[in-house]
């Protein structure tokens, strides 16, 4: 998924978000935008690795950190480098995929979505919950959030595991079959081209 897909995804929900409000009359008081997120210890473990085929196992992401990446809401007052402590990722048990901190917020996973990806050492989840903004924003009504994350084992199992995540508010839309088909023909077409012009 590229970024401008996702934030085409944030501004579509935040814009059907506004017309409930305008309609209804009631103060919108939910933060909108985007935060880049660093896993700033390990992922561990590292086997049986990401191209297990039954998936990674229960994951332990230590020092979750707030990084400069910021769009909308999060821009006027998360600080970055502050920590949100340490998550569990498991598929088996998303719901205790959580974080809490007083000036960032809170988020709590209700479910997971996988990205198909070609590549069997990396995989892409949307972490799908909610979110109460902490005191960095009087917007702190509970919202529906996404954490995007990508973790990559290049040199496969046993190796170390590098990450990167995004959160969103609201909720990222989960792309629909057809979409997502459309896609792998396109990267499958790009593919052939790049192949053709190097031949």
């Amino acid at each position: 998924m590229n970024l401008s897909f996702k934030l085409k995804s944030v501004v579509s929900s935040a814009l059907i978000a506004s017309a409930f409000v305008a309609a209804s009359g009631v103060q919108a008081a939910a933060v909108v935008g985007s935060q880049g997120l660093a896993i700033n210890g390990t992922v561990t473990p590292v086997s049986p690795g990401l191209a297990n085929a039954s998936g990674p196992g229960v994951l332990t992401l230590t020092l979750l950190t707030v990084t400069g990446s910021q769009f909308g809401d999060f821009v006027s007052g998360t600080t970055i480098g502050t920590n949100l402590g340490t998550v569990t990722f498991d598929l088996a048990n998303i719901s205790s995929f959580m974080f809490s901190n007083a000036v960032f917020g809170n988020f709590q996973a209700s479910s997971v979505f996988e990205l198909p990806t070609t590549n069997p050492n990396s995989r892409e989840y949307y972490i799908q919950g909610t979110f109460s903004a902490g005191s960095f924003s009087a917007k702190n009504d509970p919202t529906s959030a996404t954490l995007d994350l990508t973790l990559n084992q290049a040199q496969g199992p046993g190796s170390a595991i590098s990450s990167s995540a995004t959160f969103f508010t609201p909720a990222l839309q989960v792309p629909l079959p057809g979409t997502l088909a459309l896609l792998g023909l396109g990267t499958l077409a790009l593919g052939g081209l790049a192949r053709k012009k190097v031949s």
